[in-house]
């Protein structure tokens, strides 16, 4: 997964005589046209696509002070999550309307495309969390999911846990590099446009998603024809002949795991046997397995056994 940090808005942009205007490199092109007059700190995480990208912004190491963010109408539908927030006042225009809020810690803030805005905000106040969806990407999630064409609406303080819980692990696997990552970021980013659709009221019966043994088991063979390749939640979807949304909630259903985290167990089982059969480098080991390079390897098997490799290869041919 590509991934790298930005210090601050590079580029400037027309100024006011009595300020500096940046405008920040991100490589997503919503924000990129914004201006700043502040220099925020982005670390990109997912890098933008037709279908969604994401970024962190980190305004924790301004001192405290008062800045400026002017955003023209924008082309993606983005939503701002709130990691941490110190006590804030924002006095803002968004599509016209002026609003003044204090944002709070896992608080959502969601910006449907066309939308413009002005933010007078708090330096050194916030560490935000930004997803950026691909209008006609969501309304493929829509129809997937058997849901309302999605109509949103601004928001600027919704909390949910669901979605919390769902942005938290986001930022938290994608800034560890986790093995498995395009495979994680695609799931999360799907479940994200699910959320964010039930959020905004898109009714839907309740479905019991299913998966034929057949086919369950023609995914289960897949998985561990492919251990030593990228695996992504459409193949899998693929040979389940389903949706992915169906695919993923029907897995989970069956297996007790996300598809995701499934392929990681199985690539961790495998690198055990191997393990064991001789003095085959860890290093070829875990490419073997998937895993885009040894601290992968380790990240996943730590993760899942408590211990790292090495240690236990040692403990169980010692």
């Amino acid at each position: 997964m590509a991934r790298h940090s930005i210090q601050g808005a590079s580029a400037p942009a027309e100024a006011a005589p009595s300020r500096m205007v940046l405008r920040p490199r991100t490589g997503l092109p919503d924000m990129d046209r914004a201006r700043f007059t502040a220099e925020p700190r982005f670390e990109v995480l997912i890098p933008q696509e037709t279908r969604f990208g994401a970024l962190i912004q980190d305004n924790l190491h301004l001192p405290q002070g008062r800045y400026e963010v002017e955003v023209p109408p924008i082309g993606h539908h983005v939503l701002i999550f709130g990691l941490k927030l110190r006590q804030a006042q924002w006095d803002t225009r968004l599509a016209g309307r002026r609003v003044a809020w204090s944002p709070r810690p896992d608080g959502l803030m969601v910006f449907p495309a066309g939308v413009d805005a002005h933010f007078v905000a708090t330096q050194g106040a916030e560490r935000l969390l930004h997803l950026h969806l691909g209008p006609a990407w969501l309304s493929g999630i829509a129809a997937e999911a058997g849901l309302a064409e999605p109509s949103l609406q601004l928001l600027t303080e919704a909390q949910d846990p669901h979605m919390t819980a769902l942005f938290r692990r986001i930022a938290a696997t994608l800034q560890d590099g986790a093995a498995g990552a395009a495979l994680l970021r695609e799931h999360a980013a799907i479940l994200v446009g699910v959320e964010l659709l039930r959020l905004l009221h898109a009714r839907t019966a309740p479905t019991r998603h299913r998966i034929a043994p057949a086919r369950l088991r023609a995914v289960l063979a897949y998985i561990e024809e492919h251990l030593a390749e990228e695996i992504t939640l459409a193949d899998l979807a693929a040979v389940a002949r389903l949706s992915r949304f169906h695919f993923a909630r029907a897995f989970r259903a069956e297996a007790g795991v996300a598809p995701h985290a499934h392929v990681t167990l199985r690539r961790v089982e495998r690198a055990k046997r191997l393990m064991l059969e001789g003095g085959t480098a860890l290093s070829e080991i875990a490419l073997a397995c998937g895993f885009a390079h040894q601290a992968h390897f380790t990240t996943a098997f730590r993760r899942v056994t408590g211990t790292t490799p090495g240690r236990w290869r040692e403990e169980r041919l010692s």
